[in-house]
């Protein structure tokens, strides 16, 4: 079960709230929910309405689920992004397509705010107005990115892709990024099955891009390379 914290230090939110002054982010604290989520646990279910959260620790992956039970992963979130932001807006419901869920993959610590203190933030505190458009535009991009993916890019340069996503947050240092995920996690994010996964990382491993250091652990061995593969030139 996820784990309601009591108190956040105002100073690890406010480099994600641009403009807003500590004594305004203690005051939208106050109607605001901590959670801390281990991996896999759900943090916005299927059909829920999420309100504005902001991501100060881990990552989220934002996962759509078809009729038949077929998963993909559309967007992992990190640290200093938020979700939930459209909740400001009254929009037109249309009926679900596919169900949208947002889960931890690692352990995270989410902030729920009430709708109506973000409201105020953005009526009183202009870049924060801003900051809010701007990631609504990354979303936007993001989103759009994801799509195009899908409809375009086979699953070995979707498998690919997402692997650098995945190392995205490796610091730089003398050793080689890796990722901890399974076969299963990487079908899953990439809309495919596994056994065709295995068969496509098999062929990484056969062209030196990475290797399996266990079942559930990948050390990429060239990026560059593996970025060509994303792309289709290799």
């Amino acid at each position: 079960m996820p784990v309601r914290l009591r108190f956040v230090d105002p100073e690890r939110i406010q480099p994600y709230m641009p403009g807003v002054p500590r004594h305004a982010i203690l005051e939208a604290m106050r109607s605001a929910v901590v959670m801390n989520y281990r991996p896999g646990e759900t943090i916005v279910g299927a059909g829920e309405q999420s309100s504005p959260s902001l991501i100060i620790e881990g990552t989220a992956r934002l996962n759509i689920v078809s009729n038949r039970g077929r998963q993909a992963t559309l967007r992992l979130i990190r640290p200093g992004a938020m979700f939930g932001i459209s909740s400001l807006f009254r929009t037109r419901p249309q009926p679900p397509w596919f169900e949208v869920s947002l889960s931890a993959a690692e352990r995270s610590t989410v902030i729920a705010f009430n709708p109506t203190a973000i409201a105020k933030l953005c009526r009183n505190h202009c870049d924060f107005a801003m900051h809010l458009v701007e990631s609504l535009v990354d979303w936007a991009n993001a989103l759009a990115d994801t799509s195009g993916r899908f409809a375009l890019m086979t699953v070995r340069q979707r498998v690919a892709a997402h692997l650098l996503e995945l190392i995205q947050s490796h610091t730089e240092d003398d050793t080689l990024p890796s990722v901890a995920t399974t076969q299963q996690q990487l079908a899953d994010a990439v809309g495919s099955v596994r056994d065709v996964v295995a068969r496509i990382l098999s062929q990484f491993r056969a062209e030196g891009l990475l290797v399996r250091g266990s079942r559930a652990h990948v050390t990429i061995l060239d990026s560059v390379r593996l970025a060509d593969a994303a792309l289709g030139t290799t």
